[in-house]
C-alpha cells in the first residue's frame, strides 16, 4: 500500500518531535484533570486508533514471518514528521493521525519492483502466505473484539434486560391518572410478579377500560394504585403510557470460565445485527430512507451509517466513565472492522484474499500460473471508492449536525 497523501520527504528533527509529543501529552493530562468527562473521549479516540494500527501490525507481522519485503510501516498518513530505519523498514509518524498502513511490496502486477526483490513480493508468495498476510488484521480485529467483549462480560455481565422503574409518565395518561411517578419500581400488576419492564405488555394485554392493581415500591415503601389502562391510537391495543429508565438495568454476570462461550455468542448475535445493517442499508428501502435523512438533515436516525465522528460523539456520549461500556463499545467496532474489511471487493483485505483464491483456483484448473490483471479490476475498485463516498460524506455532514439537532 502506497499513502498517496504524502507530500514531501520531509521530516521533522528528533528533537522537534519529542517536544510535540510533549505538547499533545500535557494538553491530554491538562484536559484530563480541569475536565474528567473528557476522558472518555481521549479514550475512545486513542482505542479506534490502537484498532487500526493493531489491524496494520497483524499484516506487518505476518508478511515478515511469510518471508516479504516491508518497506513501510507508518502511524497517520501525510507528510513525515519523523522516521527511522531498522533493516529493510522504515517505522515512523505521519502528520493525519487517521490511522496508519503498512507497505509490502509487489500487492498486484502492476507495481515495479526491483529484480533482487522479486522473489519477496506479496505476489509470488504462495497462497498459503498470501492468506495469512491478508487475513492477519481480520485476525487481529477479531480478537480484540473478544477480549475487549469478554472482559466486559466478566467484569460488568451482559445487559438482558431493563429493570421495571418508570422512567416517564406520559402526561393525560392512565398512569398519571392513577398517580404513578417517575422513580416508581413496579412490583406486580393484578398480583402478576414484574421482573423487567418488558413484561408489563403482557401484563396488560386485553385490559382496556379494566381497572388493574398495580403495586410499585416508591421511597422504599409499597404502594397499590388502580390504573385503568387506555386504548392506543396507533396499537388499538392498552396503554398507561409510561416509559423505562435506562439506567436501571439487568445484567447477567459471568465468570472468566463461563464468559468464554457466552463472548463467542455475543459476537455472532453482534455480528448479525452488523449484516443486517448492511443489508438493509443497501436495500431499495434503506437507499431512500438514508436518502430522505440526508435531503432533511435528520442526523438522529438511528439506521443510518457513521463516519469516524459519529462513532466517536455516540461512543463519548454513552460511556460516562463506565470503563466496561468502553470496553463493550472498542470491542464491537474491533468485529465490525473485521467484518467491514471480509467484504470481498478491492481495496478490502476480502478482496485480495478473492483475488488469491482466484488465482489459486485457476493456476491448479489450467496446471500454469495465473495472475490476476490488477487493470481490470480498477473499475470495480472505483466503483466501490465512489460508493464509500456516497456513503461517508453525508454520513460525515450529518454527524457535525448531530450534536446541534438535539
Amino acid at each position: 500500500m502506497k499513502d498517496f497523501l504524502e507530500e514531501s520527504d520531509e521530516r521533522m528533527d528528533r528533537r522537534q518531535v519529542v517536544m510535540w509529543v510533549g505538547i499533545v501529552v500535557a494538553v491530554l493530562a491538562v484536559v484530563g484533570v480541569v475536565n474528567p468527562s473528557a476522558l472518555d473521549l481521549v479514550l475512545i479516540i486513542v482505542g479506534i486508533l490502537l484498532a487500526v494500527m493493531l489491524h496494520e501490525f497483524g499484516h506487518y507481522l505476518a508478511a515478515k514471518r511469510a518471508g516479504m519485503k516491508v518497506t513501510e510501516f507508518f502511524v497517520g498518513f501525510g507528510p513525515r514528521l519523523w522516521s527511522f530505519r531498522r533493516g529493510e523498514t522504515e517505522y515512523g509518524i505521519k502528520a493525519i493521525p487517521l490511522g496508519g498502513y503498512v507497505r509490502i511490496i509487489g500487492m498486484n502486477n502492476l507495481e515495479e519492483v526491483a529484480p533482487e526483490d522479486e522473489p519477496r513480493a506479496f505476489r509470488q508468495g504462495s497462497y498459503k502466505h498470501k492468506m495469512m498476510v491478508v487475513l492477519a488484521g481480520i485476525t487481529v480485529n477479531l480478537l480484540l473484539a473478544f477480549v475487549l467483549l469478554g472482559a466486559t462480560l466478566v467484569g460488568q455481565g451482559r445487559a438482558t434486560a431493563v429493570a421495571p422503574v418508570i422512567g416517564s409518565v406520559s402526561t393525560s395518561s392512565a398512569a398519571s391518572a392513577a398517580g404513578l411517578e417517575s422513580g416508581d419500581r413496579i412490583v406486580s400488576i393484578n398480583g402478576r410478579a414484574i421482573d423487567t419492564f418488558d413484561q408489563i405488555p403482557a401484563a396488560i394485554k386485553g385490559k382496556v377500560g379494566v381497572p388493574l392493581q398495580v403495586t410499585v415500591s416508591r421511597g422504599g415503601r409499597l404502594q397499590t394504585l388502580t390504573v385503568t389502562p387506555r386504548e392506543s391510537a396507533q396499537t388499538h391495543g392498552p396503554l398507561i403510557g409510561v416509559t423505562s429508565d435506562a439506567n436501571h438495568i439487568i445484567y447477567t454476570h459471568y465468570n472468566p470460565v463461563t464468559a468464554v462461550p457466552e463472548t463467542f455468542v455475543m459476537m455472532y448475535d453482534g455480528a448479525k445485527a452488523m449484516g443486517g445493517g448492511f443489508v438493509h442499508l443497501f436495500s431499495p428501502a434503506g437507499i431512500k430512507q438514508y436518502s430522505n435523512d440526508v435531503k432533511t438533515g435528520n442526523a438522529n436516525s438511528e439506521t443510518r451509517p457513521r463516519s469516524i465522528i459519529g462513532i466517536v460523539y455516540t461512543a463519548d456520549q454513552l460511556v460516562g466513565g463506565n470503563i466496561f461500556l468502553l470496553f463493550a463499545i472498542l470491542g464491537s467496532l474491533n468485529l465490525f472492522l473485521a467484518l467491514f474489511n471480509v467484504v470481498p471487493l478491492l481495496p478490502f483485505d476480502g478482496g485480495h484474499a478473492a483475488v488469491a483464491t482466484y488465482e489459486e483456483i485457476m493456476s491448479r484448473i489450467r496446471r500454469r500460473k495465473v495472475v490476476v490483471d490488477f487493470r481490470k479490476l480498477m473499475p470495480v475498485t472505483a466503483v466501490v471508492f465512489v460508493v464509500l463516498m456516497l456513503l461517508a460524506i453525508p454520513a460525515m455532514f450529518l454527524d457535525v449536525l448531530q450534536p446541534f439537532s438535539k
